[in-house]
């Protein structure tokens, strides 16, 4: 397994050309694709200030998203809020579940997000970098 990003979740079900070759490489490999829970709520809030675009409505995105056979939703357990506690990282709560995530279950993760990826607490899957006058939905959100 490894888990997925909010981003690259998106991406995966929306626009899978903005997936670098080894994220789309690692995608199409595994058999189980994990997802924190607190990424539909990223989804939500993005979706709903209007700095993301779904190809469907919000809760049919979310529900075909979530229905896709390779999906398997993580939820935040004791285990992934103690390892909150102890992470050393910057302070967007979403990021740090979805890092506390992948640690926990011992997976790599599947992201650009380079405040995650600098970080280095965890495993990730994502070369090369984006370019750096590309929008970045990895900021304050996805």
């Amino acid at each position: 397994m490894i888990v997925l990003d909010t981003h690259t979740w998106v991406w995966l079900n929306d626009d899978t050309t903005r997936l670098s070759a080894e994220a789309g490489n690692a995608i199409q490999q595994e058999r189980t694709l994990g997802v924190s829970p607190i990424s539909m709520w990223e989804i939500a809030m993005l979706w709903q200030y209007e700095r993301l675009e779904l190809a469907l409505p919000l809760e049919a995105w979310l529900e075909k998203a979530c229905a896709q056979p390779k999906i398997r939703l993580l939820p935040i357990t004791t285990a992934i809020a103690a390892r909150l506690a102890q992470l050393e990282m910057h302070g967007d709560p979403a990021d740090r579940i979805i890092v506390a995530t992948a640690l926990v279950h011992q997976c790599k993760l599947v992201t650009r997000d380079e405040n995650i990826t600098e970080g280095k607490l965890v495993g990730t899957i994502w070369y090369p970098p984006p370019p750096p006058d590309e929008v970045d939905l990895t900021s304050g959100g996805a």
